[in-house]
């Protein structure tokens, strides 16, 4: 059946319409897909071999042959994401109450996507909280979920926050201000410049009055409003 799912992979990157097709049927016919789990909340292909468990690789190629489209596995493997160990990051999600179906940066907008569901539908709608880490600037940040502000989240250093939300289907979009591993490193230059400068005017005397003291960033936690906005109960 492997074989069967591998085929089917090929047959839809080369554009072979008819022959996935075919493939396709025959593994929904003869993988075995079936969802499992105490709320039947997982999903595998048992592949007829009346185990407890599916198969980890054999279900993971028949995943990879039946979603995307024509030349998308090609470019998996042609993308470099050089910077994916040092761009804006979500961590610390609480699965398996909690799942992640995406999470990507777009440089273009410096925005992370984040979109969520229950992976245990029992505990839908209660709380949790995930971080964000390598942020360019933790007190510049701005959130929406499902296209509403969010005001429930915390700045917990100059380059992380973290977000208290609800466990269920969101989508979260973070304005980030990374927009590429280049920006970054300018960004950081120039933030080291503007410390080394308000340094300097603090030393000075006649500088007090030109210090500027940033106000309380959006992203500080604001419990006292929380509880009552209805735009900050996702």
């Amino acid at each position: 059946m492997r074989a069967n799912a591998n085929g089917l992979l090929l047959a839809r990157e080369c554009g072979e319409s008819l022959v996935a097709e075919r493939l396709a049927a025959a593994a929904e016919r003869e993988s075995e897909p079936k969802f499992f789990g105490d709320e039947r909340e997982k999903f595998g292909w048992w592949f007829k071999q009346n185990e407890g468990c599916p198969r980890g690789q054999s279900s993971a190629t028949v995943m990879v042959s039946q979603i995307g489209k024509g030349g998308d596995w090609t470019r998996a493997f042609e993308a470099a994401h050089l910077d994916q160990f040092t761009a804006p990051t979500v961590e610390g999600i609480d699965f398996p109450a909690l799942g992640v179906h995406q999470a990507w940066n777009d440089p273009a907008s410096d925005t992370l996507h984040v979109d969520t569901y229950a992976a245990t539908p029992s505990r839908r709608g209660t709380a949790t909280s995930r971080r964000v880490t390598n942020l360019p600037n933790a007190s510049t940040v701005s959130i929406t979920v499902d296209g509403q502000p969010l005001l429930r989240f915390e700045v917990t250093s100059p380059t992380s926050i973290r977000i208290d939300a609800t466990i269920d289907s969101r989508q979260f979009r973070i304005a980030t201000g990374y927009r590429g591993a280049g920006q970054r490193a300018d960004a950081a230059e120039r933030s080291e410049e503007l410390r080394a400068e308000a340094a300097a005017m603090a030393t000075a005397p006649s500088a007090v009055s030109q210090v500027r003291v940033p106000r309380p960033a959006a992203a500080t936690l604001m419990a006292s409003t929380a509880a009552g906005c209805p735009c900050c109960q996702a």
